[in-house]
């Protein structure tokens, strides 16, 4: 179901149910899921060509407190484990820690994190479906 056209934001100072996330993680998605990107769109092309099956624009939830994130692109590998594929655009350089970060909490549980430039899934795709090769 797609969620309603009302926006819901989370206020970080007030305290919301696990089903208020849910709905905003929700929008996330689809409003991500309308607006990809030239290089997300051709790892997509990248993964079907392996046939892997792959789910775009996957929401993970983590921690108690209702965080989540949206993998660009995710495959599940087994139970409880996963290969996440990010296709990183500019923003990705001011925020290298936070992607570290983020990269190193989910390994930990299972998922591992593979990164890439649009630039290089869309210029290098052989090294893209190489690397994803490797990885699964």
């Amino acid at each position: 179901m797609i969620p309603s056209r009302a926006r819901f934001r989370p206020n970080r100072s007030t305290k919301h149910s696990p089903a208020d996330s849910r709905l905003f993680a929700q929008q996330c998605r689809y409003r991500r899921l309308s607006n990809r990107t030239r290089g997300e769109l051709a790892c997509e092309e990248i993964l079907r060509s392996l046939g892997v099956d792959f789910e775009p624009e996957k929401i993970m939830f983590y921690g108690t407190k209702g965080r989540f994130v949206i993998f660009d692109l995710y495959v599940p590998t087994g139970y409880n484990t996963g290969l996440a594929i990010e296709a990183d655009g500019g923003v990705h350089k001011s925020q290298k820690g936070y992607d570290r970060q983020r990269d190193s909490y989910f390994e930990a549980v299972g998922i591992k994190t593979l990164r890439f430039t649009n630039t290089e899934i869309i210029k290098r795709p052989d090294m893209v479906k190489k690397r994803i090769l490797e990885a699964l």
